[in-house]
């Protein structure tokens, strides 16, 4: 009966698309343990109102520094997961075949859970901190500055001050406004997926 009645408030809400249709159907899910209270509240905290509504008052900074710091609550894979969606946002511009591109990949495939993502991530770290910083590169300042925020996630990643790295990760970016915004609708989808 209770699948039936999570499936019928889910046609409900694909069918008007109002947000007390959502509500109804995000409270259903978490009384029915399919989604829990803490993915709901980070959904909440990443701006969605239908989530808002069932979760309660969420506290949400009004600092941008302060709002990706606020992640740290949901944990380091949550700051990591925001990085790297504004990364890969940023990157679909760049070409594919680069060090940022591996890192972007191993990043991806740590949080996943692979076997051996952790190991990769490191050696991007250590691949780009050799191309970028240890000689003399000709790169622009943009693509320098976008070396500089994927090494910011892969620190993170590897547990380097997870929290400063994953907020310098957005202020690397070209528009770490929009890089937020991506993150945040990224998160909103992950945490509002199946579990």
């Amino acid at each position: 009966m209770s699948d039936a009645r999570l499936h019928q408030l889910e046609r409900a809400w694909a069918e008007s698309g109002a947000e007390g249709d959502a509500a109804r159907y995000l409270h259903e899910r978490v009384r029915q343990g399919d989604l829990t209270f803490e993915r709901l509240e980070l959904a909440a905290y990443c701006g969605h109102e239908a989530a808002r509504r069932v979760a309660g008052k969420v506290a949400v900074p009004p600092s941008f520094n302060a709002q990706i710091e606020g992640l740290e609550r949901w944990g380091r894979a949550v700051m990591v997961r925001a990085g790297h969606a504004a990364l890969a946002q940023s990157f679909r511009a760049q070409r594919t075949d680069t060090l940022e591109a591996r890192a972007v990949q191993a990043v991806e495939s740590w949080l996943d859970d692979a076997p051996g993502a952790t190991v990769s991530v490191l050696e991007s770290w250590r691949a780009l901190h050799e191309e970028y910083w240890e000689g003399v590169t000709e790169a622009a300042p943009l693509t320098l500055a976008y070396a500089d925020a994927v090494t910011c996630v892969c620190r993170a990643v590897i547990g380097q001050g997870w929290v400063r790295s994953t907020v310098q990760a957005f202020r690397h970016l070209a528009d770490p406004f929009a890089g937020w915004e991506t993150a945040q609708r990224a998160l909103r989808l992950w945490a509002l997926g199946p579990r």
